[in-house]
């Protein structure tokens, strides 16, 4: 099929005498894999471009140099960049790391590299007259001197800008990279992949951040989201003092700056203190989202009626919101989050507002955080359900927070949000129709158990489960269960893959083996 695309596409530009240009990407390797394969074939018939960007799957500066990015057969090949840093605040935030450009345009000259696409803008924002700008020289460099080194690029650059505060100013920016780095990232792991940020925790949920929250497990289990390192997650305490940390380059660099305000020059002085005020505002924006999503977590693990340290957390946090703002906030969120509606569609129609942190950042973040009550009562309840089963050996709640580690699958291909109140995770949807819900429950040794799926029968009555390799089209009962005897074969676990069956997303609410069906 790819092969027929490519064809159709260079056959049309070769006689409109137009260039084709290829553009590699992919969400997963098998994109990447399935793509080029279709360009070799193609390739015996026609010449073009391949286009791949410098690293898989997107602007990470925590992902590895792309592996596929390769010079094959006669294809010209062209690497593309990102220089104001996409998933590092997109200009708002100070993110200079002209060492990472050095490395990426010397990677991809040794892959064969003819051409050089750099992004230049991002929502509005262009490198030119950001805290990025030095990235376009650092690109310029590389290009034509590809033996520049970073130490260079930094000199040349203070000597242009900051002449009289040069060494100064060099040690200053060079600090924003990792303060944006905690920022954005927990452990190099994206938090935002939606920005601005929308309010809906469903972004949240869909790109498997919230499992970074769970110390001490293996993030293998993700290996579909390309934003999620496969390495074990931090302590709560260290990521909170990532956060910590954060706040406090910022606020350090913010106060340096300005006491080299005279030495510098009116515009240069304006765009560098805008970047660092904005950091120093949006790094206790973060800060304090993380330390909500810690005190849900700490809550539930309790299973209480109540949310004391939520509440807490969120109180406290008002005070850094309402300042950012400059408005007072509310403390509850409406009734209208006991189901999350998506505005726009399925990947876009949003209107975020104004340019401006309180639009991009401030303004969302609350609302994800009020929206969190409401999301403890779902899944609470969720929990209690299964946990009143007699018979239950374990259970998974798909569209919950606590368990988002359990629960692998493609990113955005199996978003989760609140239906009347329940937490919900759809196998798949329209965008990523080979989307897919896939959980390890604990199983006996020896013994037979039953398994048992619950999900909402109006979204779809059947679906497709794959039970230790063996699969089978199914429906919900009315009540929207299903379940089925497990004879025992010796394994401590089965691995469960749902999948839809016809045209309609399955949306689970939970899996489970009990060692009776009720």
């Amino acid at each position: 099929m790819i092969k027929a695309i490519i064809t159709t596409l260079a056959d049309e530009l070769k006689r409109l005498k137009r260039r084709f240009i290829l553009r590699s990407f992919g969400s997963i390797a098998q994109d990447y894999e399935d793509i080029l394969e279709g360009a070799r074939l193609a390739g015996t018939d026609f010449d073009f471009e391949i286009e791949t960007k410098i690293t898989p799957y997107d602007f990470s500066p925590f992902l590895p140099l792309n592996p596929y990015l390769n010079k094959t057969g006669s294809f010209a090949l062209s690497a593309e960049y990102d220089s104001i840093g996409e998933f590092l605040g997109a200009g708002y935030l100070p993110a200079a790391h002209p060492e990472r450009v050095l490395e990426c345009v010397a990677h991809a000259t040794r892959m064969g590299v003819s051409r050089h696409v750099i992004r230049i803008d991002r929502i509005g924002h262009p490198t030119f007259s950001s805290a990025q700008a030095i990235h376009l020289l650092a690109f310029d460099r590389a290009i034509r001197f590809p033996d520049t080194k970073p130490d260079t690029v930094w000199k040349e650059w203070a000597a242009i800008h900051w002449p009289a505060c040069a060494e100064k100013m060099i040690r200053l920016m060079q600090l924003s990279i990792e303060m944006t780095g905690k920022t954005h990232f927990i452990d190099g792991h994206v938090i935002f992949h939606a920005f601005p940020i929308d309010a809906g925790l469903k972004w949240i949920k869909a790109c498997g951040i919230l499992s970074v929250f769970t110390p001490d497990i293996d993030l293998g289990i993700h290996q579909g989201m390309w934003g999620i390192l496969p390495k074990k997650t931090p302590s709560r305490s260290a990521l909170l003092a990532e956060k910590e940390s954060a706040v406090r380059i910022a606020d350090e660099c913010l106060q340096g700056l300005r006491g080299l305000q005279s030495l510098l020059s009116p515009d240069e002085y304006r765009t560098l203190e805008t970047a660092w005020k904005n950091a120093s505002a949006v790094t206790r924006l973060v800060r304090n989202w993380c330390r909500c999503i810690c005190a849900y977590l700490d809550d539930l693990q309790a299973l209480g009626p109540h949310h004391p340290n939520l509440d807490r957390a969120i109180f406290e946090s008002r005070q850094d919101f309402e300042r950012i703002t400059g408005t007072s906030l509310p403390l509850s969120a409406t009734a209208e989050s006991k189901t999350q509606k998506t505005p726009g569609n399925e990947y876009g129609g949003y209107d975020h507002g104004c340019d401006n942190i309180e639009d991009a950042y401030a303004h969302p973040l609350w609302k994800m955080i009020l929206s969190l009550p409401a999301e403890y009562a779902g899944e609470r309840s969720e929990r209690l359900r299964w946990n009143t089963l007699p018979s239950l050996i374990d259970a998974v709640v798909c569209g919950g927070i606590a368990d988002d580690h359990r629960v692998q699958r493609y990113m955005h291909a199996s978003h989760a949000t609140l239906i009347d109140g329940r937490p919900a995770r759809a196998a798949g949807n329209r965008v990523f129709p080979n989307g897919y819900i896939q959980c390890e429950l604990r199983a006996p040794e020896s013994s037979d158990c039953v398994f048992i799926v619950r999900g909402d029968p109006a979204k779809s009555r059947g679906l497709r489960i794959t039970i230790n390799g063996q699969t089978q089209n199914v429906e919900y009962t009315a009540d929207g269960t299903y379940s089925c005897p497990l004879p025992a074969d010796g394994r401590k676990t089965i691995t469960v893959r749902i999948q839809k069956t016809g045209a309609d997303y399955p949306s689970i609410y939970g899996l489970a083996t009990a060692s009776k069906a009720t």
